[in-house]
């Protein structure tokens, strides 16, 4: 089956709390608040694309649910991001592409400083038009046309 990966959800800016491990925390996981992973529609033990927007660093992440306002990576996996950086944190899905067309992904916007959803956007899919200019070429013929002779 022909299938494309597709963003489902993306929380937008989300500011990182801290970058310590806890207790209670797995390798490759992201503690968040449980109002934001509402709000996004993403589940515990989900797993999330991380991209720092204050620097070059990405990374794939497990979803654990957090305190109020949490956004926490551990120790482990935090090269390249610090406690107060501003992050997009991402769920996608895979979709078949005759329903691209019919799909749409939940945009929730943050307060970075209170770390709270202050709207949800929902974002349908667009169909690409051809570039204006195109003009495709004629398919070349591959058999001589033959004709026969009673």
């Amino acid at each position: 089956m022909n299938e494309r990966n597709v963003l489902r959800a993306k929380l937008h800016p989300v500011r990182l709390t801290s970058t310590e491990s806890g207790e209670m925390d797995f390798p490759a996981s992201i503690r968040l608040c449980p109002r934001l992973c509402w709000a996004a529609g993403l589940a515990e033990l989900e797993q999330v694309e991380v991209c720092n927007l204050t620097g070059p660093a990405r990374v794939s992440a497990t979803v654990l649910l957090g305190e109020e306002g949490e956004a926490r990576l551990p120790a482990g996996m935090s090269f390249g991001f610090e406690a107060g950086d501003q992050v997009a944190i991402m769920g996608v899905t895979r979709v078949p592409v005759r329903r691209l067309p019919h799909h749409a992904a939940l945009l929730v916007l943050v307060d970075p400083e209170r770390n709270a959803a202050t709207e949800i956007r929902r974002q349908e899919a667009r169909e690409l038009a051809r570039e204006p200019s195109f003009v495709p070429t004629p398919a070349p013929r591959r058999f001589r046309e033959v004709r026969l002779v009673p």
